[in-house]
């Protein structure tokens, strides 16, 4: 299983750290996925390369 998290760079950055515990205990706690085995990976774009 794989998460991937898009958004926008100066918006995620900041809690980029954050969200990814939240991500991992909820798949922890969901489905049993190992502590140990991170399943997201950040695709992060500066809004000015979209316009």
């Amino acid at each position: 299983m794989m998460i991937a998290v898009y958004g926008i760079e100066a918006q995620l950055n900041p809690i980029k750290a954050r969200l990814s515990n939240i991500i991992q205990a909820t798949l922890t706690q969901v489905i049993g996925l190992p502590e140990d085995k991170r399943a997201q990976r950040s695709r992060l774009k500066n809004i000015m390369n979209l316009l």
